[in-house]
């Protein structure tokens, strides 16, 4: 079921874009605007879904933030390492 709610999600999400794609290409289209405005509107439309994507993540998954003190024994250890390892601060 969380998996295909996720594929549904997804394909709406696509398709929306898309369509907000195509009714700015074809008002600009219409409108003879140069093709400056065009990739304007393309960047434009781009920097709106990555300003958007992550809340829209947050929104389908449920996504709760753990303090590293919560992590206990073998996996406390193991994410440690990793960390570590990884040069990452812990």
């Amino acid at each position: 079921m969380g998996f295909a709610l996720f594929l549904r999600s997804m394909m709406v999400l696509s398709l929306l874009f898309g369509l907000l794609f195509a009714i700015g290409m074809a008002a600009i289209y219409y409108a003879d605007l140069d093709l400056s405005v065009a990739i304007v509107f393309a960047v434009g439309v781009i920097l709106l879904q990555y300003a958007i994507g992550p809340y829209i993540i947050q929104w389908i998954y449920k996504i709760e933030w753990t303090a590293p003190e919560a992590f206990r024994g073998c996996s406390g250890a193991r994410m440690s390492a990793f960390c570590w390892g990884s040069g990452v601060s812990w």
